[in-house]
């Protein structure tokens, strides 16, 4: 009945959590936007960013943490997802609430899934798979007396099937804890450096056939500052039973000797180095008994504000590399300079913004392959660095996905159907279109960031005159909520830079900082905040409404858009906040839909300039209409209804509002939009038939 429909552009931004996104199998990203999980395919040649997103979770995601081919989902509500790829699918093969408080922290290491909540408590899960499905067995609940777990990291010690798991909690200290095989997880040690909240962490990866046995974890804080703490085989010392020397050094005195140094650097926060070493055994891969020592071994400083996630460079070759990301609006690539334990480390490649507006910097970061790096912002968009050699540390931004980190809340088309409009409550108009000649969408410009949520944008007039007469660029001045037009800027002695035309998608930093646009004009007349607004087909009018509880101020305000004058009187009738505005294409008639239930018809006095007057009205929805648009022939219009239904109404003169059609949901119906179709008779190929079909979102806002 209709062609082939396919995904072209999907704007999605990542939610504002350290462990939102993680990297499955050879250069996908699962990424958590919102409720919904968006899919990154970073191999794709095209740059087409987020290529699908799938459903699930019924609040928003807090963790996604990829094992293998499998990956992990938590949310707000303390469900937590399993996810398996069947086909070219991804399904969801099981799901449990793992927790009445919001999953803070999961790890998912073979068949051991750790969740944390904001319950303060650390659960254990066992993973059984077949060809139905997933099966989980829930194991222990740890109390973490009153702490909430910020991060888990889980990894096998080397030279044992022994698992070492750490966790971080709104404390100063990282949580040891051991498992044997087949045994229960316990308590082993707490590790103490951090000054604090300790936010990250991450062993490093190691390959039982390495020849070193070593392994290293990583803890990045808000102290800015990262540890790095060694574990390693080690062969115990014997005890004598015989009288020791009392100059020989306890252990008490070194806990004391280093109490002394910790006091004399307390004006230098997060400098003080503790080197006690801790020791512990475990059951080795062939039952005997493997004495294990765990101390620090390098403190990383560099960052000027708190640590978000800390990640090492996948694979086993060439020198270890982590990558860490913070709210100091930096990616930092980390290398010991030379090899060994006790190696100083150092900074190799910074990445991000010197100065200017860091607006909350980076949440997280995380390897995309061993020659690229990716990070997403408090703002939900992502940055991406690629290496173009092996030989040198010679990095190049890439295109990576942006999207809205709010409720989207207005979208529109270009006159001649080129671009899209957006508006939403993150305070953010943007504009996204095709671009070279693959002709994939991205997002091309941020015109307006505004002090306040916005609810709708259109369109006015040609684009062709407007973007003619358009400045260079813009720039928001300190304090001010309006873009000035930077080639108007009054300025002798001051030298300021203007963007060039770019020759490929602008970057994330690009959109924030340099796609302004001028604002030219303001239109009041309301007497609360905007909720809708309308253009006219041709450009020439401009409808608004506000948010209204009385009859006074749930009206439509018109003005021209020549001089941008009101026109006639406001068109009243409602008793509430209009929800939509919708001119017919010929502008004879103007339909209003509203809280108040009810659509009501205005059409254009003869010989008017613009001026309309009511001609019909209809109540019988049964809860707020969110919705309403006309065929593109104008004879019917529809409404779509929170009551679950999208009615389809008459707009021809002779039987104008009678109620053609309805059309029952399982959900609340909150947009509609009708376009034409054509379908070919049977036994005529040359005869077709148009109709209206209505296209509705289920989502509420």
């Amino acid at each position: 009945m209709f062609s082939h429909i396919s995904t072209t552009y999907i704007s999605a931004s990542t939610n504002r959590h350290p462990h939102g996104a993680s990297i499955i199998g050879s250069g996908l990203v699962a990424l958590a936007s919102h409720r919904f999980l968006g899919f990154w395919d970073t191999t794709d040649t095209n740059g087409h960013g987020v290529i699908a997103t799938l459903p699930g979770h019924d609040e928003e995601i807090t963790v996604v943490k990829a094992f293998s081919d499998t990956f992990v989902t938590g949310d707000k509500l303390g469900h937590v997802k399993i996810w398996r790829k069947r086909g070219d699918k991804w399904i969801a093969s099981h799901s449990w609430r793992a927790h009445k408080e919001p999953i803070s922290a999961l790890s998912i290491f073979r068949s051991l899934i750790l969740t944390g909540s904001s319950d303060a408590t650390l659960k254990s899960w066992y993973r059984t798979q077949d060809e139905t499905g997933d099966k989980i067995d829930e194991g222990q609940t740890i109390d973490l007396k009153r702490r909430y777990p910020l991060d888990i990291a889980v990894s096998s010690l080397p030279g044992s099937s022994a698992l070492i798991i750490a966790v971080a909690t709104t404390s100063r200290v990282i949580d040891v804890y051991l498992q044997a095989s087949g045994q229960e997880i316990v308590f082993a040690l707490s590790l103490e450096g951090h000054e604090d909240w300790i936010r990250a962490l991450s062993f490093s990866p190691f390959s039982p056939e390495s020849d070193d046995p070593s392994l290293t974890l990583a803890s990045g804080g808000q102290d800015n500052y990262i540890r790095l703490w060694l574990i390693k085989p080690t062969v115990p010392k014997p005890v004598s039973l015989e009288s020791t020397d009392p100059t020989d050094p306890t252990d008490e005195l070194l806990d004391a000797f280093e109490r002394s140094l910790n006091e004399v650097g307390l004006d230098e926060p997060g400098r003080q180095l503790s080197m006690r070493e801790h020791v512990f055994s475990v059951r080795g891969s062939e039952g005997q008994a493997v004495t294990y020592s765990l101390s620090f071994d390098a403190l990383l400083v560099g960052h000027e504000a708190s640590v978000n996630s800390v990640s090492w460079k996948p694979g086993d070759s060439g020198a270890p590399q982590l990558l860490s990301s913070s709210t100091d609006a930096s990616l930092i690539i980390w290398e010991p300079i030379d090899s060994g334990a006790g190696a100083i480390w150092g900074s190799v490649q910074r990445f991000g913004d010197v100065g200017g507006q860091r607006a909350g910097g980076f949440i997280g970061a995380l390897w995309i392959d061993p020659t690229g790096i990716a990070g997403w912002g408090w703002h939900g968009g992502w940055r991406r660095w690629q290496r173009s050699s092996n030989e040198q540390e010679a990095w190049s931004e890439i295109n990576a996905p942006t999207g809205h980190y709010g409720p989207v809340r207005g979208l529109a088309w270009s006159p001649e159907g080129e671009y899209i409009v957006s508006t939403s409550q993150d305070q953010t108009t943007r504009i996204h279109g095709p671009v070279g000649a693959s002709r994939t969408w991205h997002e091309l410009a941020r015109p307006q960031v505004h002090g306040y949520d916005l609810t709708d944008a259109a369109f006015v007039g040609p684009g062709a005159l407007r973007l003619a007469a358009r400045p260079i660029g813009a720039s928001l001045p300190p304090l001010g909520l309006s873009n000035k037009a930077t080639d108007k800027l009054e300025s002798s002695n001051e030298d300021m830079s203007l963007p060039q035309a770019p020759t490929r998608p602008p970057f994330d930093s690009e959109l924030a900082t340099i796609t302004l646009w001028p604002e030219t004009e303001k239109l009041f007349g309301h007497g609360y905040e905007l909720h809708t607004l309308a253009v006219s087909p041709s450009g020439s009018l401009v409808a608004t409404a506000c948010r209204a509880t009385s009859a006074n101020h749930a009206v439509v305000r018109l003005h021209a858009s020549s001089n941008w004058q009101p026109i006639g009187k406001p068109l009243s009738g409602h008793s509430l906040t209009i929800t939509r505005i919708a001119f017919s294409h010929d502008e004879r008639m103007i339909l209003s839909a509203s809280r108040d239930r009810s659509w009501r018809l205005f059409r254009q006095i003869e010989g008017s300039q613009g001026e309309y007057e009511p001609i019909g009205d209809n109540a019988s929805h049964g809860r707020i209409i969110w919705d309403c648009a006309w065929s593109t022939d104008d004879k019917i219009f529809a409404t779509a209804s929170r009551d679950k239904t999208v009615r389809i109404w008459s707009g021809s003169e002779a039987d104008l509002g009678k109620a053609l059609s309805t059309i029952k949901l399982k959900e609340a119906a909150t947009a509609v939009a009708l376009t034409e179709y054509s379908q070919k008779q049977p036994g005529d190929p040359g005869a077709q038939t148009l109709n209206s079909l209505p296209c509705v979102a289920k989502i509420e806002p």
